[in-house]
């Protein structure tokens, strides 16, 4: 009996030790950085909403702009030993929305397709220029890939 036990211990931990080793990096979110501008002027305050949808879960943070009109979020990742083994089309939902006085602008809205860093703007990394003067649109990024919103990528 004590050596059927030990035996399903050391399976258990052979198990848990090679999903630890293998599993993998997800970049769910790229780091972003950005200036928010109204007329060419710098807007401070602004809060902004960066989400993330990824399997049924989301993912939600806020911040300021500083006096320079200047926001970033960090990467976003998550560790995965299933979803990094086997192969799937990923869909990750990302949106950025501006929060200015009392009107919410759509910043950037783009369906990430892939775990890889900096993939939503074609290995470039993820600056952008939102004039909330300007009308949310459609921007192609590439010829296979494009975005919504207000924001231009620099």
């Amino acid at each position: 009996m004590i050596v059927n036990w030990l035996k399903a211990l050391i399976i258990l931990l052979g198990i848990t030790y090679s999903m630890s080793t293998f599993s993998s990096t997800l970049v769910l979110f790229s780091p972003v950085s950005g200036v928010v501008e109204l007329n060419g002027e710098p807007v401070e305050g602004a809060n902004i909403v960066h989400n993330y949808k990824w399997k049924d879960e989301v993912f939600s943070e806020e911040k300021m702009t500083d006096p320079s009109g200047e926001f970033s979020f960090p990467v976003k990742t998550q560790q995965s030993f299933f979803w990094s083994m086997f192969p799937h089309n990923p869909a990750i939902g990302q949106e950025l929305t501006i929060n200015y006085q009392g009107k919410s602008y759509t910043a950037w809205r783009f369906k990430k397709g892939n775990y890889e860093l900096n993939s939503e703007n074609d290995g470039l990394p993820l600056k952008m220029r939102c004039e909330l003067s300007e009308t949310e649109k459609a921007h192609d990024i590439s010829q296979l890939s494009d975005y919504f919103g207000l924001c231009r990528l620099e």
